[in-house]
């Protein structure tokens, strides 16, 4: 039987393979962090966290900022440390 980590693992690299990070909605990282219970880790990294939002043809659309992917290397090897917090969060952000 394979370690959840692995399981894990696999479900980010097939989230990856749709060629997305998550879709950027307002607020869209909040959500994952606090719906995983990692609040304090979301505050921590908030400012890269954050959309990008701009309008285009009267529409209101949001963008990742690109310190986000930097801000997740940080993230992830903290997360790793307890393996249940990286499960819920990585359940939380497959979810989205």
């Amino acid at each position: 039987m394979d370690r959840i980590q692995k399981i894990a693992l696999s479900k980010i690299a097939d989230v990856r393979a749709a060629g997305t990070l998550v879709i950027p909605e307002k607020d869209k990282w909040k959500k994952i962090f606090y719906n995983a219970g990692q609040s304090e880790l979301y505050d921590e990294f908030q400012h890269q966290l954050s959309e990008n939002r701009f309008e285009e043809h009267w529409q209101v659309h949001y963008e990742n900022d690109p310190r986000t992917y930097s801000a997740l290397l940080e993230i992830i090897p903290i997360l790793t440390d307890n393996s249940r917090d990286f499960v819920v969060f990585i359940n939380e952000y497959i979810s989205k």
